[in-house]
């Protein structure tokens, strides 16, 4: 049940006082400093995601782009060692790679950045490495966390969307997910009860789909 947790059904998820341009500016101004301030890159970068998944239910999807290609920008610009100290600008940062034009990402640093992920993934974190395997059309690694996924499940507490998602990301890396795939329509529906089951509070940048997302600019592209 949602109960009190704000989703993008309530008009207060629209009660957001950021605007695109801004996060994008300051997250570009704090990125010409020698030395910028990671706890400063990180409350900008979080900003940004909150300002992104407002955007996007607002349908302002242009702002989401340019949101998605500043947070890349950013976690790009930073040292891995940076990265490690602060996991949440890690993922944050490949989900927001791996969602631009593939022709504009450096495989050696995506890969280098990925190699710096837990071997196996969240409840919260199976779409970064499902985007990744399908970035580059891998199947095996999938294929094997689908046919083991009661063991995996039990040993890294993955639910039953990561078994969808794991479906969906198949399907994609092996060119069997055109738009309006019912697969595509079951992620869409069962995202909502998803979201409350792996956030006791989801903030707003948590009701982003980076995973739909992915999808879409891809097929779109």
């Amino acid at each position: 049940m949602l109960n009190n947790r704000m989703t993008p059904e309530h008009s207060a998820f629209f009660d957001w006082h950021y605007e695109a341009d801004e996060c994008i500016e300051q997250l570009a101004v704090l990125m010409r400093y020698a030395a910028p301030s990671l706890n400063c890159v990180a409350e900008w970068v979080t900003l940004a995601l909150e300002t992104q998944a407002v955007a996007y239910y607002r349908n302002d999807l242009q702002a989401v782009q340019k949101l998605t290609q500043a947070i890349a920008t950013t976690v790009l610009a930073l040292q891995p060692q940076q990265l490690i100290a602060a996991p949440s600008l890690l993922y944050a940062g490949l989900r927001a790679i791996l969602c631009q034009p593939q022709a504009h990402i450096d495989s050696q640093t995506l890969v280098m950045l990925y190699r710096m992920l837990p071997a196996f993934p969240t409840a919260k974190t199976m779409d970064v490495y499902v985007m990744f395997q399908c970035h580059f059309g891998l199947t095996q690694t999938l294929s094997g966390w689908q046919k083991h996924f009661k063991r995996y499940a039990s040993e890294h507490l993955w639910i039953d969307y990561n078994a969808l998602q794991l479906v969906v990301g198949t399907a994609f890396a092996s060119d069997r997910l055109d738009a309006g795939h019912e697969l595509l329509i079951q992620l869409e529906q069962q995202f909502t009860d998803y979201i409350i089951a792996v956030h006791e509070q989801p903030l707003a940048a948590d009701w982003f789909p980076w995973l739909q997302w992915f999808l879409q600019q891809h097929q779109a592209g």
